[in-house]
């Protein structure tokens, strides 16, 4: 048996982004290839989001998103002002009480000042945050409710049991609208201080490995059968 890694614990979106804006300040969070995005930026931008989704009148907020940095700042900041983040693939239907948002009305929403963090409020932790859904794999797929104590939880015991630190780099692979996804590819990352590189087509993500030069690739089996041939 191999002992835990060291871990900072946390409960709640509120937790992470102040370890995000506290400890990971000079950090790059996403790096494109036409530049890169910081933490000190993506606190910014999660704030402003926090603002502007905070003033509309629905609970549920559906995410359908292509740009990470946009995805990411929205997706937290839909759940720190109490709000549900309902995720999914984009040709699922919206219900009549979620609102949609996506690329094309995010600015819309990041046109606001930025929220003071000290005024964010004291969420339930035990409540729904998000709404995940199932791959349909036998069955139309289902809402898979979830908290914020759920998500936290997964993503502190898995970087115990997987050493992930702040000079670590990943490729985003996985879509964020999977657990998987949300907990290893993008908020695992977040909470050490890793950066996120977003490729143009992932589909070439081969041919970007010696630019990139990944120290952590979150891949499913199938993908990792096929590197392991190629090596």
């Amino acid at each position: 048996m191999y002992p835990d890694y060291e871990v900072k614990n946390i409960d709640s979106f509120r937790d992470l982004l102040e370890i995000m804006r506290s400890n990971h300040s000079s950090e790059i969070a996403f790096s494109y290839s036409a530049g890169d995005v910081s933490y000190v930026e993506l606190v910014d931008r999660i704030l402003k989001f926090a603002n502007g989704i905070s003033k509309v009148g629905y609970d549920k907020i559906r995410l359908d998103f292509n740009n990470a940095v946009n995805f990411a700042s929205a997706y937290i900041a839909t759940v720190l002002v109490g709000k549900i983040a309902v995720l999914g693939e984009s040709s699922l239907p919206i219900s009549e009480d979620t609102i949609k948002v996506d690329d094309d009305s995010y600015s819309s929403y990041v046109s606001n000042e930025p929220l003071l963090f000290s005024t964010l409020p004291i969420s339930d932790i035990n409540s729904v945050c998000t709404i995940l859904h199932s791959s349909g794999t036998s069955s139309a797929p289902k809402g898979i409710m979830l908290s914020q104590k759920n998500i936290c939880s997964d993503v502190v015991s898995g970087l115990q049991k997987y050493s992930m630190r702040k000079k670590d780099r990943f490729i985003n692979l996985i879509p964020y609208y999977h657990a998987f996804g949300i907990v290893c590819d993008l908020l695992g990352p977040f909470l050490v201080g890793a950066t996120i590189y977003i490729l143009d087509n992932k589909k070439l993500f081969l041919a970007e490995m010696p630019r990139v030069k990944p120290t952590i690739l979150n891949v499913p089996p199938v993908i990792a059968e096929t590197l392991l041939k190629l090596i």
